[in-house]
């Protein structure tokens, strides 16, 4: 387990014809949709998918809740020191 990333447009297609619009609109997202269980860069992530699908869909779910409060709150700090 490497945790590479699979992404053949990444790893060995690359050109100066993809920009970022096509990073952020396709490659990641596709990323995303379909990780690669059998060469995760998190393996407990990957188990817990492997094994019980429903239970890490729960977990990312709420992983990304957290990080969304984070942000928000760093946000929210941000524009109050600004403020001032």
């Amino acid at each position: 387990m490497s945790g590479h990333v699979c992404l053949d447009v990444i790893n060995q297609t690359w050109s100066l014809m993809f920009d970022l619009v096509n990073v952020f609109e396709v490659f990641l997202p596709q990323l995303l949709l379909y990780p690669n269980a059998s060469d995760p860069l998190n393996g407990e992530a990957a188990a817990l998918m492997m094994l019980d699908s429903s239970s890490y869909e729960q977990k990312v779910k709420g992983t990304i809740i957290i990080v969304i409060y984070k942000i928000l709150i760093m946000l929210l700090f941000f524009f109050l020191l600004n403020i001032a």
